[in-house]
């Protein structure tokens, strides 16, 4: 589980805290990860992203920014740039990935990330 927090064990923290009401055996299986979706290679070291890249079975993306009246500019990083990165990680890793997203954002972001298919099908080097 990649987590926006200061290193790993805050993340586990913070996630851990989140999933109170998740069965024990649920939380032992999670591994989180301190990162960051709007950063290039999710705020990880190249070798920390290939490793993720070689473990995750599942990318469930619903990090977002959402803020109805910010210009398209403020939310692109947080929400164009991080749906492709992670579609990357998912097509790397051979993942299933979910999108879970607000009604706006389908509408409004989603055609620069399917119009931009080389953003995240390229093979080159992880946005």
């Amino acid at each position: 589980c990649l987590v926006r927090a200061a290193d790993d064990q805050a993340a586990l923290e913070r996630t851990q805290s989140a999933l109170l009401t998740v069965s024990r055996e649920m939380r032992l299986r999670m591994t989180a990860i301190a990162g960051d979706v709007a950063a290039p290679l999710l705020g990880l070291s190249p070798s920390a992203w290939l490793a993720l890249a070689d473990t995750v079975c599942t990318v469930v993306h619903a990090a977002a920014v959402v803020d109805r009246v910010a210009p398209l500019s403020a939310l692109v990083g947080a929400n164009v740039h991080a749906t492709a990165r992670l579609t990357q990680l998912a097509a790397t890793a051979g993942a299933t990935m979910h999108f879970v997203s607000s009604r706006y954002a389908w509408s409004v972001l989603m055609p620069a990330v399917i119009a931009s298919p080389h953003l995240w099908a390229s093979g080159k080097q992880p946005l």
